[in-house]
């Protein structure tokens, strides 16, 4: 860490911070903190669906080959409901997760923002400026920013440390499997019984293996539901497991229709999961991306005035509307066709 004061800091190196250090560094001095060693793992389908590759490739550029697997290519969604199936076209990527965020955040270095790795916060203090207290190792310091931006998620700790609206957590698991099922290689595939799930269970392909997922609300519980979505499968879908690869845990913000969206909080403002934002099936690095390039978009339209945070915020809110109104005709189209998902929904917020 070579500088002590900042324009714009941002938290978590996920696609949320890094596009948005990639849009802001051509204007203000930027940093992002990542409590992790890169390149980091987390648990996701690994799936960018068309509109994530179209604003990569406006806002980036090309996609590298290297943090794509097999099938390169995904054609959509097929959810199996109560009552029938229902297939969504969609022409996205497969990629490795890791790899993928690894990739950006060195695009966000080419654009001159600086990063550290394996770097905690263990406080923040608002004044003229925001004081934000590091460690690193044995190195703890203070640094200063004129904005902080939070895009750790859901398991990072600026909410905490803000006291801002609590997220419930639901836990994702899932295992990597050599095998065979018939399936399309190219399509993620959604179960919204409950009898697999608390809220829906899940299979994709990622390089010759069989990602088969659930989510519920302790680990005991997902175990269960899990045996009894890999039964199904085997009988319904001739799934034939040849060995067990790898078992991901992972943490996800319970996804409602009407979710406790927090943008900002003054001088504070949020992106992607941290924000709230997650698509019904937990689909979040469109809304990740989307809600860098809004947020970014409205800083740069007060580059001269970043003490202006009411008007930053109101910018930003006006640029997610369409996103928003959006994610709301999703909900309300999900509700008709799979009813049972409302059900799982409250049972998880205790209604």
């Amino acid at each position: 860490m070579g500088n002590t004061t900042y324009d714009v800091i941002i938290v978590g190196a996920g696609p949320a911070g890094c596009m948005t250090a990639i849009l802001l560094s051509d204007v203000f001095n930027v940093l992002i903190i990542e409590r992790q060693k890169l390149p980091r793992s987390k648990s996701c389908s690994g799936i960018l669906i068309e509109k994530s590759v179209k604003l990569i490739r406006e806002y980036v550029g090309e996609i590298p080959e290297y943090v794509q697997c097999i099938p390169r290519k995904t054609t959509g969604l097929s959810v199996t409901t109560s009552s029938d199936t229902f297939d969504f076209s969609d022409n996205g990527l497969n990629i490795i997760r890791a790899e993928f965020d690894y990739w950006l955040t060195k695009e966000a270095q080419k654009k001159e923002a600086e990063v550290i790795e394996e770097a905690n916060i263990s406080g923040i203090r608002r004044g003229k400026n925001i004081t934000v207290e590091v460690y690193q190792g044995q190195d703890v310091r203070e640094l200063e920013t004129k904005l902080l931006i939070a895009c750790d998620g859901i398991n990072g700790c600026s909410r905490r440390l803000l006291g801002v609206v609590k997220q419930k957590k639901v836990i994702t698991y899932q295992k990597f499997y050599k095998g065979t099922i018939d399936m399309d290689a190219t399509k993620f595939y959604a179960y919204t019984s409950p009898e697999f799930s608390k809220y829906d269970a899940w299979i994709n392909s990622k390089d010759g293996m069989l990602v088969i997922g659930v989510i519920a609300e302790k680990k005991t519980e997902a175990q269960h539901y899990h045996e009894k979505f890999i039964e199904f499968l085997i009988k319904t879908k001739n799934l034939r497991i040849s060995r067990e690869v790898d078992e991901e845990i992972w943490f996800l913000p319970l996804v409602v229709p009407e979710p406790d969206l927090v943008f900002n909080n003054d001088n504070i403002f949020f992106a992607g999961e941290a924000a709230g934002l997650l698509n019904p099936f937990g689909e979040g690095i469109s809304l990740a991306l989307s809600s860098a390039i809004a947020l970014a978009g409205s800083c740069k339209m007060h580059k001269h005035k970043l003490s202006q945070y009411d008007s930053i915020a109101d910018g930003y809110k006006n640029l997610m509307s369409k996103e928003l109104a959006y994610m709301k005709r999703q909900w309300d189209f999900l509700m008709r066709f799979a009813p049972e998902f409302q059900h799982n929904i409250k049972n998880l917020r205790g209604i």
